[in-house]
């Protein structure tokens, strides 16, 4: 057998068999030295995903939902209630709640599809439709898109296969819906496809030997921009939605372009600046970012839904902010600056403008000490390559 983290390889089945250890042992770290033992960690600090929510006006970050781990939270259009996909462990499916920020209950949210769900790709941005994917022998993956009821707050309908044998991937990479909710444009096998959910046939509409990441739709749903991306620089193009000519938008990029709510511009990250690009590819602006606010890499970019801000997540050395740039004043506001060593992700804008909230990951210590097990490896190889 050959090992890879948590996977071993038998030789003699020509199979792969993952190891499922307890909760309570931790993960696989390796073998003892005498090659017997399966040695195993079970550390005294847990990582916990968690949701937060800050004003842009100023103050402090607050969690709408603290007990649970939280995984992805979307804005309702109200500003007032969240749908998170949360779960009281991370050995546990997540499951989708509707959480209100000004306190009350909670409403569970059911994805019931008669189908074995194995990964969830989430809900079309009108919350009308949610996709999930099952799959198949060879790795592969069907997608699958169910109707879905805001107001009952749960599916209806039957579920409808839509692609079969996506190559799949990290959904906010490889996967994105239009925003009338009608299509949705992938990346399979490396190329773009645009999948309508109403009737037809899936349409590839780029034919490239580069693999392309990122795929976003314009707000107007005319475009798709997305990037091809190398160890040295990210090219972003964009290209009709219906198919056509692809278009060099920048040279330079880091992943996460934006759209302005207006289609008429993409604001994308470049080193210790954020470039904001006309449809011609021109730069409009290019807005240094000083040097005491971050060492360079910025994540999460996106702009306010009046058009008027841009929000981003800022990295110098281990600490990590949240700063809003106002375009008309050229001024910088920093957000959420009471906890810079938890991790922030997936920073998105409330409807009305006025919160930001966004996900973290964060170091807690839940145990005394950290415990290393061993159990015998012959026994184990008994037990799991028959």
């Amino acid at each position: 057998m050959y090992q890879e983290p948590d996977n071993f390889y038998s030789l003699d089945s020509s199979k792969n068999i993952r190891i499922a250890s307890p909760e309570q042992v931790g993960n696989f770290i390796g073998f003892s030295p005498n090659m017997e033992k399966l040695l195993f960690y079970r550390s005294s600090y847990h990582y916990k995903w968690g949701s937060k929510v800050v004003s842009v006006s100023g103050g402090p970050s607050f969690s709408p939902l603290a007990i649970d781990e939280v995984y992805s939270s979307h804005w309702l259009p109200d500003s007032k209630n969240m749908l998170v996909a949360c779960s009281p462990n991370e050995s546990e499916q997540p499951k989708y709640k509707i959480i209100p920020l000004g306190g009350g209950n909670s409403v569970e949210v059911k994805t019931d599809a008669k189908i074995d769900i194995q990964q969830a790709i989430g809900f079309s941005q009108d919350f009308t439709k949610y996709a999930f994917t099952v799959k198949r022998e060879n790795g592969k993956r069907d997608l699958y898109v169910i109707p879905f009821s805001m107001q009952d707050a749960t599916t209806v309908g039957s579920p409808k296969l839509i692609f079969e044998d996506w190559a799949g991937g990290a959904f906010n990479v490889t996967a994105s819906w239009s925003p009338d909710g009608k299509k949705m444009a992938l990346i399979h096998e490396g190329d773009i496809w645009i999948v309508p959910l109403e009737g037809g046939d899936p349409v590839k509409i780029t034919d490239t030997p580069e693999v392309e990441r990122w795929i976003n739709w314009s707000p107007d749903g005319k475009l798709i921009s997305y990037i091809f991306p190398s160890k040295q620089t990210g090219m972003l193009y964009t290209i009709p939605a219906n198919g056509g000519i692809s278009k060099v938008m920048y040279n330079g990029c880091e992943d996460g372009s934006i759209w302005s709510p207006d289609s008429k511009n993409i604001a994308v990250p470049s080193g210790n600046k954020l470039i904001i690009l006309s449809m011609n590819g021109e730069k409009e602006k290019e807005i240094d970012i000083p040097n005491k606010l971050t060492i360079g890499n910025t994540s999460g970019l996106r702009y306010s839904p009046d058009g008027k801000y841009l929000a981003f997540i800022a990295y110098n050395e281990d600490e990590e902010s949240i700063f809003m740039y106002s375009i008309e004043k050229n001024e910088f506001t920093h957000l959420a600056f009471e906890n810079l060593n938890d991790y922030k992700m997936f920073l998105n804008w409330s409807p009305d403008g006025k919160w930001l909230s966004y996900n973290t990951y964060v170091e807690e210590k839940v145990r005394p000490e950290g415990v290393l097990w061993e159990a015998d490896f012959k026994e184990i190889v008994k037990k799991i390559a028959k």
